[in-house]
């Protein structure tokens, strides 16, 4: 018999003597994998919707903008962790390497030039701005605005969340 029919068979009988749709532990990712999404694009496309968000609160695209938030903290939270779960077809976060204090540290030092990125993209919406604390006079970082990250334990694990002040963001 072929070592593959072998090793299918073998396998066959050890899922059956157990519930498939039960949940597996997969192993511990490196660190360094969640030190380069620290460091990779995702942060300044997070950092450029803050902002955004931010400079235009009224604007018809805020919608999406929220969306692009929620989103990037979920792709963030997978890059970032430390061990995961898979229930079914949902990936479940259990651990983070770093911390939403690590993660708000980060988009802190990326602020400026994400600003700009802002400024290039949005020109033609750049005399709709209705407030910029970060631009004008003595501009502010996203912890001094009062923007902070959290995590939460939900149901699918732990999750990466945006408030500003009090309020819960996404």
């Amino acid at each position: 018999m072929d070592t593959s029919k072998v090793l299918q068979k073998i396998l066959k009988d050890i899922c059956s003597n157990t519930c498939i749709k039960k949940v597996t532990a997969l192993p511990q990712r490196p660190r360094s994998l969640a030190t380069d999404a620290l460091n990779s694009e995702e942060i300044i496309h997070l950092a450029k919707h803050i902002i955004k968000i931010t400079l235009w609160p009224d604007i018809s695209y805020k919608k999406g903008w929220l969306k692009e938030i929620k989103a990037s903290l979920g792709n963030l939270a997978f890059k970032l962790c430390r061990n995961s779960i898979r229930k079914d077809k949902i990936h479940i976060v259990q651990k983070l390497w770093y911390t939403p204090k690590d993660v708000m540290g980060k988009l802190n030092e990326v602020l400026d030039d994400a600003y700009w990125k802002v400024i290039d993209e949005m020109k033609s919406k750049i005399n709709k701005i209705s407030f910029d604390p970060f631009g004008l006079g003595m501009p502010k970082t996203f912890s001094e605005v009062g923007y902070t990250l959290k995590q939460e334990k939900t149901e699918d694990g732990v999750v990466l969340t945006l408030w500003l002040k009090k309020e819960k963001i996404v």
